[in-house]
Order: structure tokens, then C-alpha cells, then sequence
């Protein structure tokens, strides 16, 4: 559990030899007590900093926090485990959908706002504009392969909304087609519209931010087009599928150059 992690971490802070990797109980007559130590944490804490001079949160506070590191090769969803700074509260502030992918890293803000579940960041810029298109090899060569990229079952685009937000989706398929002798499936998402040069500046955002669900160990393959560059051969992000579909996908951007351009993306 979350708790006796904690617990475990800032005891440890003081030592100048490691820690064991159990606690035990002192003695009841002593007046004090530990919580529980309980194994088979799904993560590890990799740090603490209760003074924060360097992230925000969604609303742009700049509370104390907490890192976690998920190292599994699947994603962990975080929901029920805990968090105290109190023996007597060992269930003070108990998470929701929080999904943390496989090798992944996750803040915890120390806000004291009790939001248990995953909060993008305060400064999100959001990319589904209302374009939306596909090309494959199938739709576009006189050659005809048999790549297909169709919309979710019950949906008649591959972009829509619902509750109020913008979707993309598609089941895909890669063909292989010997006579034309190559393959090709995309499915392309205008930051604006489908015009190029409708781009949005990103150029302030360090990081991208992908939720949904990707097959199981399936790689899937993002780039991020610019007007200068044939999309295809926009800057690539690959994300490794978790078939979950509240893992939230997390890649950081490189900043202050052309390629990519988060200037016009």
C-alpha cells in the first residue's frame, strides 16, 4: 500500500544506511506504532519534494509532490491504493483512475484539493481539432492493398464527440500488398481543420499526453506533421499498448527546434 511506502520513504530520508525492505511493529508499551507493512507494491516512489520550484498543476499551483515510478511492463492503475502523512490516517487520501503506463512516471501533488483522479496539466493545449481523415494503400493506389482504417463499431467517423468531447478512433489493419510492394495506413487528426496551414502553436508544451485504448503490445506510431515536411515524415512517437483504456500515454517533446516545429504543428 501507498501508506507503508510512505512511511517507509521518509523514515528511511534519516538514515545513513539503507533501509530494510520490511518494517516491524515496536513495542505496544513504547506509546507508538507503525503502520502495516504491506509488500507487492505495484510502485515505487523515486522522489519527494515538499518545496516545488519546478512543476505546476492543472490550476497552476505550485504545491509539494510526490513521484512515482511504475516498473512493470504493464500499466497499473493506482485506484484504492493511499497516501498519509498520519499513522491515525492511514487511509487519509485514497486515489481513483489514475493509470500509470508500464516504465512510466507519475506526480502526485501534495495540493491538499482532493482530486483522486488523473488531472491533465493546467497549461493543456488540446489537438483534436475537426479534421479528420484516413489514407491507405487500399483507398489510394491503383494497385489496391488491403490496409483499412475504419471507425469504432456504432460510429460513422473516425472523429466524433461525446459527453462534450472529441474522440479519434479506428480499428486497423495492415495488409501486405506484394504486387505494389509496400503498405501504408494513417489516420490523420488537423489540429485545426485539414488545411496545413491551420497549425497550432505548441511550442511552450514540454510534454504530449495521449489517453485511450491501444491493443495490448501493439506499437502504435504518432508523428506530428508541420507544413514544411511531408506528413509522413513528421517527428515520430511511439507508444507501446496497454488495452486499457484509461492509461494515459505520456511522451516528452523536445524543445527549441525546428524539428519538430511545436510552432506549427
Amino acid at each position: 500500500m501507498f501508506a507503508a511506502l510512505c512511511v517507509a520513504l521518509f523514515s528511511g530520508c534519516s538514515e545513513d544506511a539503507p533501509s530494510t525492505t520490511s518494517m516491524e511493529p515496536v513495542n505496544e508499551n513504547s506509546g507508538s506504532s507503525l503502520l502495516p507493512f504491506v509488500g507487492g507494491a505495484p510502485v515505487v516512489f523515486t522522489e519527494v519534494d515538499p518545496v516545488n520550484l519546478t512543476y505546476k498543476d492543472h490550476e497552476g499551483g505550485d504545491d509539494g509532490w510526490v513521484e512515482v515510478f511504475n516498473p512493470a511492463d504493464t500499466a497499473v492503475n493506482l485506484a484504492g491504493l493511499a497516501l498519509t502523512d498520519a499513522q491515525t490516517e492511514p487511509q487519509k487520501w485514497v486515489l481513483g483512475n489514475v493509470v500509470v503506463p508500464p516504465q512510466s512516471f507519475m506526480l502526485v501533488f501534495l495540493s491538499g484539493k482532493n482530486l483522486p483522479d488523473f488531472v491533465p496539466p493546467h497549461d493543456t493545449l488540446n489537438m483534436m481539432g475537426p479534421g479528420c481523415w484516413t489514407w491507405t494503400d487500399a483507398q489510394n493506389e491503383d494497385v489496391a492493398g488491403f490496409s483499412y482504417a475504419n471507425p469504432l463499431e456504432g460510429r460513422s467517423r473516425n472523429c466524433f464527440k461525446a459527453d462534450g468531447v472529441s474522440h479519434v478512433g479506428a480499428v486497423m489493419k495492415f495488409g501486405d500488398n506484394e504486387e505494389l510492394g509496400w503498405s501504408s495506413i494513417s489516420v490523420f487528426v488537423g489540429t485545426g481543420s485539414t488545411d496545413p496551414t491551420d497549425v497550432l502553436d505548441m511550442s511552450a508544451a514540454n510534454e504530449l499526453l495521449l489517453t485511450g485504448f491501444i491493443s495490448k503490445d501493439r506499437v502504435l506510431s504518432l508523428r506530428l506533421a508541420q507544413p514544411d515536411i511531408d506528413d509522413w515524415k513528421g517527428y515520430e512517437i511511439t507508444f507501446m499498448g496497454t488495452g486499457d483504456s484509461t492509461t494515459t500515454y505520456r511522451a516528452m517533446l523536445p524543445t527549441g527546434t525546428t524539428f519538430p516545429d511545436l510552432a506549427n504543428i
